[in-house]
């Protein structure tokens, strides 16, 4: 009798490195904006849906190329994550801001 093949399944491993950096709304605006024309994805539109609080989180994902974005509100700020191909980027938004952002 020949046993039978075991099933193997892959597993990859990724070491992430974590760097911290600091922004000003300035700087948090004009990287929303670039991330919505990059992707083509109307992020102001979901960013003003939580500001209103039409909504508790979004969920937005491209494939080509890849992007996957997050956004969550909480009592004053918003919790937003990009994950590219090759980088995670996660920051607290202030909803004061935001409204500032929306408004203009």
């Amino acid at each position: 009798m020949t046993p039978k093949p075991r099933l193997l399944s892959k597993i990859s491993i990724q070491a992430v490195k974590k760097d911290t950096e600091y922004a000003d709304s300035q700087a948090i605006n004009e990287s929303i904006a670039a991330i919505s024309a990059k992707y083509h994805i109307a992020l102001l539109k979901y960013l003003g849906d939580l500001a209103r609080r039409e909504i508790d989180s979004v969920s937005v994902t491209k494939d080509k190329p890849y992007c996957y974005f997050f956004a969550r509100r909480f009592e004053n700020s918003l919790s937003i994550t990009v994950k590219e191909s090759d980088r995670i980027i996660e920051f607290s938004y202030p909803i004061a801001e935001l409204e500032r952002l929306i408004i203009h």
